[in-house]
C-alpha cells in the first residue's frame, strides 16, 4: 500500500510535465501580437490594457503565471496592491495598465491604497483616484459625492477611508454577509456592495456553505456585480444554480489570493499550495480543476465555453462519465474470468491434444486482434445492442486469462497432493475441480488488478465505436477542445484506479492464500 503514494506522484508529476507543454490557442494568439496597438495619431504605440488583462487571466487560468514547484515570495492582495501603487507612481504605459489592475482588485486594495496615498506625489495620487472611480460606481456612490476634478475625488476618498476603516475587518465582513444570508434585504446587499471585493471571501464561503435558492441567488448577484462573473437570473434551475456555483467556485481557487491577505501559517502553506504543480493535483483530486474561461458579464462562445454550459461543471461531468466506464470495465472484467476459467480449465484437461492446439490457435489469434477491429466487427454484427460492447470488450483479456489458468492447472497437477489425490481414487473431474483448481485460480485473481488498466484502455475504444458516452467518449471530445483540465483530471484518475487495482488484486490474494497471508505477516513485522 505504501507503494501506492510514491506511484501515484510520480503519475502527477509526469502528467504535469507533459501537460505544461501543451499548447493553449489564447496563449498562442497572445504571442504572435507584441501587446502594442498603433494610436493612429502618430503617438506611437501604446499598450492595449484590456486585451493584455485577457492575456493575464488566460495564463491565471492554467496558472502559468505562478512558479512549477516552489513559490518564495506567495503574492497576495497586499502585494499586488503595493505593486500596483509603484507602477502608477512611475507613470507611463506600465501605470496605465497598473490602473486596471487596481479597478479588478477593487474594494480588497483600499486597506493598503488608501492610507498610502499621503505618501505618494499629487499626479500619482490623482491617478489613482481615477483608478479607483469604477469602484465607486459598483459601491453605489452618489456621483456628485466624487466631485468633477481630480483633488475632490482625493477629498471622497480621504473621507470615506475616515468614515468606513472599521467596516473594513474580517469581522464586519463576515457579519455582513451572515445578515444577508439570514435576513436577504435590499438593504443587507447593499451594506456588502459599499465592501465590493474586501467581501469576496465571506461571499465565497457562504456561496459554498448555503443551500437555500433565494440566498445563493442573491450572494452570486452581488459577487457576479463586483467581479466580471456571469450573474444569475430568476428564471435559474435548481441544477443550472449548481452549475453556476462550481464555476464561481473555481474562478476562486483560481483568484484567491488576489483578494485575502496572507500571513503566518497561510503565507508558509502558499509557498507550496501557490505553485503550478499544487494547482493542478490538488484540482484534479478535488474536481477543482476547470480550466475553462469562466463565464462572463459578455458571454463566451468558445467551444470549451458552450460545452461546459451544456454538461455541466468538472466534478458532475467526471462523476457522469465515470459512472459508464466503470461499470462497463467491471462487467466486462466479470464476463472476461467467467469464460477465462472454463477454457483454462478444459485446455488443462486436454493438454496436448488437438482440441488444446486448435484452441491455443483461436485465442492467440483473438488476442492478437486489436481492440478497434473486435468493436468494428461486433458493431457491424450485433448493432447497437448492450452486450456486445461488453462482449468486445471482455474477448482479449479472455483469450489471456484463459491460458495462464491453464498453465497454473498443468502446474498444479504435477505436484505432490495431487498425485495423492489420484492415488486415493480421486476422479479426474474432483481432481481438477476440488483440488487444483482451488491453488491453480490465485494468480489468476492477482491478475485482474494488472487487467483494469488495460480493460480502461479498450474501453476508450468501445466507448468511441458505440458512442458510448464515458471517460473514454469525453476524453476525446476534451482533445478536440483542448480541454487541458479534464485530460489532467482523467489521466490521475487512470493512475488512481490502477494503482487501487493493484493493491485491491494483493489483498484479495492475501485472503485467500494462507501463504501470502503468512509473507504479508512477515514482511509487516520486519
Amino acid at each position: 500500500m505504501l507503494w501506492a503514494i510514491p506511484t501515484l506522484v510520480g503519475i502527477s508529476l509526469v502528467v504535469f510535465l507533459l501537460t505544461s507543454l501543451l499548447p493553449d490557442p489564447a496563449l498562442e494568439a497572445d504571442a504572435s501580437t507584441d501587446g502594442t496597438t498603433e494610436t493612429g495619431t502618430g503617438a506611437g504605440a501604446v499598450p492595449d490594457g484590456p486585451r493584455l488583462l485577457r492575456a493575464e487571466e488566460a495564463r491565471r487560468l492554467r496558472f502559468v503565471d505562478l512558479p512549477k514547484f516552489i513559490n518564495e515570495n506567495p503574492e497576495d492582495v497586499r502585494v499586488r496592491t503595493q505593486a500596483t501603487l509603484d507602477a502608477i507612481a512611475a507613470g507611463g504605459p506600465e501605470g496605465d495598465l497598473a490602473e486596471l489592475r487596481l479597478a479588478r482588485i477593487g474594494g480588497a486594495a483600499l486597506p493598503t491604497a488608501l492610507p498610502r496615498l499621503s505618501s505618494m506625489t499629487t499626479e500619482a495620487r490623482r491617478r489613482v483616484a481615477r483608478a479607483l472611480t469604477p469602484l465607486a460606481v459598483r459601491m453605489a456612490v452618489d456621483p456628485f459625492a466624487l466631485g468633477s476634478s481630480p483633488d475632490d475625488a482625493l477629498k471622497f476618498w480621504e473621507r470615506f477611508w475616515q468614515d468606513h476603516v472599521m467596516d473594513f475587518t474580517p469581522g464586519a465582513s463576515k457579519r455582513a454577509v451572515e445578515r444577508l444570508v439570514r435576513h436577504g434585504t435590499e438593504l443587507r446587499a447593499e451594506e456588502l456592495a459599499s465592501l465590493d471585493t474586501y467581501a469576496l471571501a465571506d461571499l465565497m464561503e457562504a456561496i459554498d456553505a448555503t443551500d437555500r435558492h433565494d440566498a445563493l441567488l442573491q450572494l452570486m448577484k452581488i459577487v457576479a456585480k463586483i467581479t466580471d462573473l456571469a450573474p444569475p437570473d430568476e428564471a435559474t434551475t435548481p441544477k443550472e444554480l449548481e452549475a453556476l456555483r462550481a464555476q464561481y467556485s473555481f474562478f476562486w481557487y483560481v483568484h484567491r489570493t488576489d483578494y485575502v491577505p496572507l500571513e503566518g501559517l497561510d503565507r508558509v502553506v502558499a509557498s507550496v499550495t501557490e505553485t503550478r504543480y499544487a494547482k493542478w493535483t490538488i484540482g484534479a483530486f478535488t474536481g477543482s480543476l476547470e480550466m475553462l474561461d469562466p463565464p462572463t458579464k459578455s458571454g463566451n462562445s468558445s467551444p470549451k465555453a458552450a460545452h461546459r454550459r451544456a454538461e455541466g461543471d468538472l466534478r458532475h461531468r467526471l462523476a457522469r462519465r465515470a459512472t459508464v466506464t466503470l461499470a462497463l470495465i467491471f462487467l466486462s472484467l466479470f464476463g472476461s474470468h467467467l469464460v477465462a476459467i472454463p477454457l483454462g480449465v478444459f485446455a488443462a484437461a486436454r493438454s496436448g491434444r488437438r482440441v488444446d492446439r486448435l484452441l491455443s490457435v483461436v485465442l492467440f489469434f483473438i488476442y492478437s486482434l486489436p481492440t478497434f477491429v473486435i468493436a468494428a466487427v461486433f458493431r457491424g454484427v450485433s448493432g447497437g445492442t448492450v452486450v456486445a460492447p461488453v462482449i468486445a470488450l471482455s474477448l482479449g483479456a479472455a483469450a489471456t486469462l484463459s491460458r495462464y489458468q491453464r498453465t497454473a492447472l498443468l502446474e498444479v497437477l504435477t505436484t505432490d497432493y495431487v498425485r495423492t489425490a489420484r492415488a486415493k481414487g480421486a476422479s479426474n473431474l474432483r481432481v481438477l475441480l476440488v483440488h487444483a483448481l482451488r491453488n491453480a485460480i490465485l494468480p489468476i485473481i492477482a491478475l485482474a488488478g494488472v487487467q483494469v488498466p488495460q480493460l480502461l484502455g479498450g474501453a476508450f475504444v468501445v466507448e468511441e465505436v458505440w458512442q458510448i458516452r464515458g471517460l473514454g467518449w469525453e476524453t476525446l471530445r476534451a482533445i478536440e477542445r483542448r480541454d487541458v483540465g479534464w485530460l489532467v483530471v482523467v489521466v490521475c484518475l487512470t493512475a488512481v484506479l490502477a494503482t487501487f487495482a493493484l493493491v485491491g488484486a494483493d489483498f484479495v490474494q492475501a485472503a485467500l492464500d494462507p501463504r501470502a497471508r503468512e509473507t504479508f505477516r512477515r514482511r509487516g513485522e520486519a
